[in-house]
């Protein structure tokens, strides 16, 4: 009994051990699975009079996300959206049935291209709003590349195997470009692979167009550092933060890898000054190019790219080129490849610094809060060490 768990579906699905009400039970009955021995079959769940819903990909507090048959052309496969009422609602009154507005009207506009899921309908349902999507075989770009990263173990992936897809994503942004819109959020996680490699743009609801006033929202590791994630103030739409988006999705298509830039910290014990974004990447970079030759020849436009100044990354036809004209292995095949020099003693240094600080419960850089009930516990001394937190290890132990 204990092993059995609701069973994920686009209905009320509770586990057969599982005891409701009459009232919950009767929803039960009449809508799905997961219902006691002698239940009513479940009836179908057919959305807007037209798409059969087979299987429920994901639930959120926005909406739920489905698989279903469009029985007006033949049992079409296709994904239903599903965004509800006063959900991400904001003081001017968009929430999550605008995005969904949106993300209708974007890939209407992108469809002639072939460069992005197409559109099959936008329709209300028990007052929820649902836009159906044709299904398009494949993976995402974030998965893809991780599968084929780690096919490659201990050698890391060829410029080669490589080039072909860095292309069509330049051409695929570029594409949007020219239709006057910005993507947003343009990351891996955003991005489709069919089966014959080609990349297809899906969730495209934060697209706008450019110069629009609009919030910051991206993806973290692929986000321009100019955007202001999880504030309400508003700028101007810029395609140079898709460009900066373009730039992190080449390094984790070579490497498999999300380049996040934590908040450069110094030590306290020797003072050194933290180092600026471009020098950030650069050294980013250049470690993960040593077990990446794919990375090794992209580096100097991915790095271009990931400028902090938005005015210093290289426009899509400027990368287009690049790709087409890649600059040669910059190691020699068959000799070590050169790391990035560490300076061990900063290294320990800042990492005892950061030790200490994660043991003390008040510190801003402890790994977790101290809860509301922990009794107060003063640190103790000890010859020739910073004041250690003894709480740390009494709420470990209990946890």
């Amino acid at each position: 009994m204990l092993g059995t768990y609701p069973v994920r579906n686009a209905w009320l699905s509770p586990p057969e051990w599982a005891t409701l009400p009459a009232l919950a039970t009767d929803g039960a009955n009449a809508h799905g699975g997961g219902t006691p021995a002698g239940g009513r079959v479940p009836s179908p769940v057919l959305l807007g009079g037209r798409f059969l819903v087979r299987e429920a990909l994901r639930h959120s507090n926005r909406g739920g996300v489905y698989r279903a048959l469009d029985r007006h052309y033949g049992d079409r496969r296709t994904v239903a959206k599903e965004a509800r009422p006063h959900i991400d609602a904001r003081p001017d009154g968009i929430d999550a049935r605008d995005h969904l507005h949106n993300e209708y009207r974007t890939l209407t506009v992108l469809e002639p291209l072939g460069i992005a899921v197409r559109p099959v309908d936008l329709f209300e349902h028990q007052g929820h709003l649902f836009l159906a999507e044709e299904e398009v075989p494949g993976t995402t770009l974030y998965r893809w590349a991780r599968e084929r990263e780690l096919g490659e173990p201990g050698r890391g992936l060829a410029a080669g195997q490589v080039l072909p897809t860095a292309r069509r994503l330049v051409e695929l942004v570029a594409a949007v470009h020219d239709k006057g819109l910005v993507i947003r959020d343009f990351a891996p996680s955003n991005v489709m692979v069919t089966p014959d490699g080609d990349p297809l743009l899906i969730d495209t609801e934060f697209v706008a167009a450019v110069a629009e006033p609009v919030t910051g929202v991206g993806t973290p590791g692929f986000t321009a550092p100019e955007v202001c994630l999880g504030s309400d103030r508003t700028s101007p739409a810029t395609s140079a933060a898709d460009l900066y988006g373009l730039g992190a999705t080449l390094f984790h298509l070579c490497t498999g890898f999300v380049p996040l830039l934590p908040e450069d910290r110094p030590g306290t014990t020797r003072a050194v000054a933290p180092r600026s974004h471009d020098e950030r990447v650069r050294q980013l970079v250049t470690a993960a190019s040593a077990d990446s030759p794919a990375l090794a020849v992209l580096a100097p436009l991915i790095t271009r790219l990931m400028r902090e100044d938005p005015e210093e990354r290289p426009a899509p036809a400027e990368a287009r080129d690049a790709l087409h004209a890649p600059p040669a292995q910059p190691t020699a095949a068959g000799k070590p490849r050169c790391r990035v020099p560490v300076d061990a003693g900063r290294l320990l240094t800042d990492g005892w610094d950061q030790l200490v600080a994660a043991l003390d419960p008040s510190s801003d850089r402890a790994p977790w809060p101290v809860p509301a009930t922990c009794p107060a516990v003063g640190p103790r001394e000890r010859p020739g060490l910073p004041p250690v937190a003894v709480g740390y290890r009494n709420r470990s132990r209990a946890d």
